[in-house]
């Protein structure tokens, strides 16, 4: 069963009014009742400031052109656009991110943008190259190889933090200052000496670092060590799971949960009981402050690959492949995306790092006032070992990966057994793959 056949028998009643609606403009659109006139679904995931920005952004647009842009937006996206797909709706324009686009490009959603970007003045070569390459087809891709789908707009992603009071009161050097010596045994120590028992009941109740316990939290680890899991980010063919590095970091992980100086919850930190976070956004220092507390960014600490970057999510408008309006819809997303003198509203709206290279100083000058160190953010695309969150085929890829390492840093199962059965998991599932 398709990712769409599956989406439309589990979601099909719950969206048959947006389907409705959706094929109803569709068809306006086609006969001409709402002539110059374009769809963009955009996702809600992003904050409803970031659908604010987009809904003005349309209405300048089409004061400025007399094209009208009509923004609609739908719970759970990502099984909408399967929804839309089935019933031959797909809106103009419609949001992706680099977690989920190839799938639906391997479906035939989605238009190669590359004839755009090569006859207009926006190019490639204005956009960070991490953002290209989230939404570029793999050259052995049985579907257009080397086809760009998808008009980058922001880029997410994690790095370390802290919260300034805990660090002042340990006593505790900064990690924004300390450089190479920010590494493991450095990360493993300060851990240690932040948890603590601060009203002294018997309880520990200020913890060393939070981080998720999901693959967005311990997924870069295996980087720093010197060994991402994949062969590569964008559609892997295999993974590197019962290697000394990958064993080193599940060993890690398990070492500092068992002496608690991990949190996997996120509310000890936003609460000011964690002195470190490995989960901090562009977006965390103003969360933080609401909250009334001082916190500031870090890159990640040095690996014993001798590595810290980070992973990417990026996140794009696709221009769908039955749209009638392809050209309206490119001027729109030039004008969105593209345009520099839209930038700063997108970046305060989402206070995401811009796809654009020329938005990349206008962010750090932006966020500036965020925190004072923030500027790593952006700066982490450019560290050595940064890549996107790997672009998979099948969710149980991630998911068999997830459930070993889970296991392991749970002390559940020695980090070797729990690797090297993830390993041969894993590698049947990428035979299955290639078989079919």
């Amino acid at each position: 069963m398709s990712t769409i056949q599956r989406a439309t028998k589990r979601f099909g009643f719950r969206y048959a009014y947006a389907l409705a609606a959706a094929a109803l403009l569709v068809t306006m659109l086609v006969s001409g009742a709402m002539a110059q006139s374009i769809i963009h679904a955009v996702d809600g995931a992003h904050g409803q400031q970031y659908v604010d920005h987009v809904s003005e952004m349309a209405r300048k647009f089409s004061t400025e052109t007399g094209i009208q842009v009509n923004v609609m937006t739908a719970s759970g996206h990502r099984e909408q656009i399967a929804v839309w797909a089935a019933g031959g709706a797909l809106p103009d324009a419609i949001d992706i991110v680099s977690d989920n686009g190839l799938g639906f490009f391997r479906q035939g959603l989605f238009m190669d943008l590359t004839q755009f970007f090569d006859r207009g003045s926006q190019r490639l070569d204005d956009l960070i190259p991490i953002a290209v390459e989230a939404f570029t087809a793999p050259e052995n891709l049985e579907v257009q190889p080397g086809a760009v789908f998808a008009f980058p707009s922001f880029l997410h992603n994690y790095n370390a933090g802290y919260n300034v009071p805990i660090f002042e009161n340990a006593g505790l050097v900064f990690p924004s200052e300390l450089g190479e010596a920010w590494n493991w045994e450095t990360l493993r120590d300060y851990a240690r000496k932040l948890t603590i028992d601060r009203n002294s009941d018997g309880r520990i109740d200020q913890w060393g670092l939070f981080i998720p316990k999901s693959y967005l939290g311990w997924g870069p680890l295996f980087r720093h060590a010197g060994n991402p899991i994949f062969d590569r980010d964008v559609d892997p063919t295999a993974a590197f799971l019962n290697t000394e590095a990958a064993i080193e970091t599940v060993e890690f992980l398990a070492e500092m949960t068992e002496g608690q100086y991990f949190v996997w919850e996120n509310w000890q930190f936003s609460e000011g009981r964690t002195g470190l976070s490995y989960a901090f956004a562009s977006n965390t220092a103003q969360l933080m402050a609401d909250r009334h507390l001082t916190v500031d960014y870090a890159p990640y600490a040095y690996g014993p690959g001798g590595v810290n970057g980070s992973e990417f999510q990026v996140a794009a408008t696709a221009i769908s492949s039955t749209t009638e309006h392809a050209d309206l819809v490119w001027q729109w997303l030039t004008f969105l995306w593209g345009d520099p003198s839209n930038t700063e509203g997108m970046i305060n709206a989402t206070k995401r790092i811009p796809a654009q290279i020329s938005g990349l100083t206008l962010f750090n000058d932006l966020a500036s006032d965020w925190a004072p160190n923030i500027h790593v953010v952006a700066a982490s695309a450019g560290l050595p070992g940064s890549g996107l969150r790997p672009i998979v085929r099948d969710s149980r890829i991630l998911g068999t990966i997830s459930n070993w390492v889970h296991q392991a840093i749970d002390g559940q199962v020695p980090a070797f057994s729990a690797l090297t059965t993830a390993q041969e998991q894993v590698d049947a599932i990428f035979r299955e793959l290639a078989a079919n």
